[in-house]
């Protein structure tokens, strides 16, 4: 069983970082699988960057084009989370490793398959696995719909741009309809949400629908042992006594994750909090600091860094208003450190409030706050939490478990493939 992965990136991003973790666990499992990627982070040699030549560099000029004049340019104040057109469609259908693939999996391609290399695939009639990290593969060109509810029947006006003269956002939708309609497709949603979502868009309504959460390294993502906390929190001149929340994202200031929420939460509970320090990381450039102690650890880059981050806090709060499976709920569980949250998209699926923290209605940050408070008073529940949560870790979401799952998927769509033939 050969598996071709395809997707933009390889580590940078949440959706890479997925992507790549799900890589390793098909090729620890033994299957000859091989990531194709349009830009590499890593060294790994079973990931191969898209060579120069398959790019005409008339397109790539025309992407660029199109990004800044009709995506960065354009974008109203109804969302800042990222805004893709289907340009460049970089066609790969007679790429070596397609070609020798019994499936092909697709992660996030944005900025690379564009409707017409999708449909190319497609013609070679082998299976197709898709894998959903945000709704851009069902929507005509936003990431995340903040709302909007076009994409079950056809995007048209954009709330997300500010003008669209050349019609470019129902010309992506209606052209992925067709690139789609005959493909040998099944759609991955990491999140019961995605995956609903997915069922009821004009998209991807028509091909069968899969849930397969994320999986972790659980022996890079673990909890910290007392001496390793003790050495972070001396480093970073955290009482050993105190309450740490932390917050990490890659973009800090993305709205739809939260930051705001947060910041005004801790401002309604300040007085109440005493002895809290709270623990940033990410790209927070363009964000104010909470009133209450703070440590900046700046971008994170390597999985054990984060892992200790995690392990060396009490709690981690994502207040995020839009999200499919977020890896930082999943691994800050993996290290038996509970989450507070909004109860929002896939983050449900991952946190049951009052086992592994605690979930509050999205967008209510009074209730936020209360859940602050709440959590703060009580360091023996967070313990308790964080030990159930690192178990539903270890027996639902580890990295040979999502693998597996992935192989029979792979084996029942070829199977299906064959009776079709």
């Amino acid at each position: 069983m050969k598996i071709v992965e395809i997707a933009t990136n390889d580590l940078r991003g949440g959706a890479a970082r997925s992507a790549y973790r799900l890589h390793q666990g098909l090729r620890r499992a033994g299957i000859d699988a091989t990531m194709l990627v349009r830009w590499k982070q890593s060294s790994d040699d079973a990931v191969r960057r898209l060579e120069d030549h398959w790019c005409d560099p008339t397109l790539l000029e025309r992407e660029r084009a199109l990004r800044q004049r009709w995506v960065r340019e354009n974008r109203t104040d109804f969302s800042d989370t990222l805004f893709s057109l289907g340009s460049p469609s970089i066609s790969i259908a007679h790429h070596p490793l397609v070609v020798a693939a019994d499936v092909i999996h697709l992660h996030w391609v944005a900025n690379f398959l564009g409707p017409s290399s999708f449909e190319q695939l497609a013609h070679l009639r082998k299976p197709i696995v898709w894998t959903l990290h945000d709704e851009w593969g069902y929507t005509g060109g936003c990431h995340y719909r903040a709302g909007c509810d076009q994409c079950f029947t056809r995007c048209g006006e954009c709330p997300q741009l500010r003008e669209d003269p050349l019609g470019l956002v129902p010309t992506l939708f209606d052209e992925r309809v067709l690139a789609s309609r005959n493909a040998n497709l099944t759609v991955i949603g990491p999140s019961r949400w995605i995956a609903d979502c997915a069922r009821r868009s004009a998209i991807l309504g028509r091909h069968p629908q899969r849930v397969i959460p994320y999986g972790l390294d659980t022996e890079v993502f673990r909890p910290a042992s007392n001496d390793e906390r003790r050495r972070f929190r001396d480093f970073h001149d955290i009482p050993h006594d105190a309450v740490v929340f932390a917050f990490g994202v890659d973009r800090v200031g993305e709205r739809r994750k939260g930051y705001e929420h947060l910041s005004a939460a801790l401002e309604l509970a300040a007085r109440r909090l005493g002895n809290v320090v709270i623990l940033r990381f990410g790209d927070a450039s363009g964000t104010r600091t909470p009133s209450l102690p703070t440590v900046d650890l700046g971008m994170l880059h390597d999985d054990r860094s984060l892992a200790l981050a995690y392990g060396a806090s009490d709690c981690f709060v994502l207040p995020t208003l839009e999200d499919n499976l977020p890896n930082g709920v999943l691994e800050s569980m993996a290290c038996a450190t509970p989450v507070i949250a909004y109860a929002t998209g896939g983050v449900p699926d991952l946190v049951d409030s009052t086992r592994h923290g605690l979930l509050v209605p999205t967008g209510d940050m009074a209730a936020l706050a209360e859940a602050l408070v709440d959590a703060a008073s009580d360091a023996k529940r967070l313990r308790t939490w964080g030990r159930d949560a690192r178990a539903l870790v270890e027996s639902e979401h580890t990295l040979e478990r999502q693998a597996a799952r992935y192989v029979g998927l792979y084996a029942s769509v070829l199977r299906r493939t064959a009776e079709a033939a």
